[in-house]
């Protein structure tokens, strides 16, 4: 309800046309940022579980590691102590994986998004409009799965001998 109050307002159009472009792309990144995510979570947690108070759960190495990715260092010294080899390994490829890799590939699927939107903007009405009644028949015929569909007067009434 809230998108289809706030599609009405001219500037904010713009936005949920760009968010509805996007989702096709955001769905599949989000499942790729939790798979990462949850990696990384896993290996916290198994190499510091034991020693370091904050990385105690599962549960707790998903929050500290939210809380990591939000800019907090608090946990960096007790990771340290506890295995000063790895610590700075995965604290820090944590960050890079995540700001550098992903949050660019968020930024670029948004500026697809937008370019694809401002496209579509531009173009004629004439051709918008039957760039969707093709999509709408490709569409039909993709759900019958080529099934022929005959009318009953274009039937061959030759069985009839």
């Amino acid at each position: 309800r809230l998108f289809s109050y706030c599609a009405k307002l001219p500037g904010v159009e713009h936005l949920s046309r760009v968010i509805v472009k996007a989702l096709a792309e955001i769905v599949p990144f989000f499942l790729l940022f939790c798979i990462i995510f949850l990696g990384f979570s896993l290996a916290f947690y198994t190499l510091f579980g034991l020693r370091v108070y904050a990385y105690r759960s599962f549960t707790s190495t998903l929050s500290s590691n939210v809380l990591v990715l939000m800019g907090s260092s608090d946990y960096y010294d007790e990771m340290y102590l506890a295995n000063p080899t790895m610590a700075p390994l995965l604290y820090y490829s944590l960050l890079v994986v995540q700001y550098v890799l992903l949050l660019n590939m968020f930024t670029a699927i948004m500026v697809h998004s937008v370019t694809m939107v401002k496209a579509e903007l531009t173009k004629e009405p004439d051709q918008l409009f039957m760039e969707r009644i093709q999509l709408a028949i490709d569409t039909v015929k993709r759900r019958t799965n080529g099934v022929q569909v005959h009318d009953a007067s274009e039937r061959d009434d030759g069985d009839e001998s």
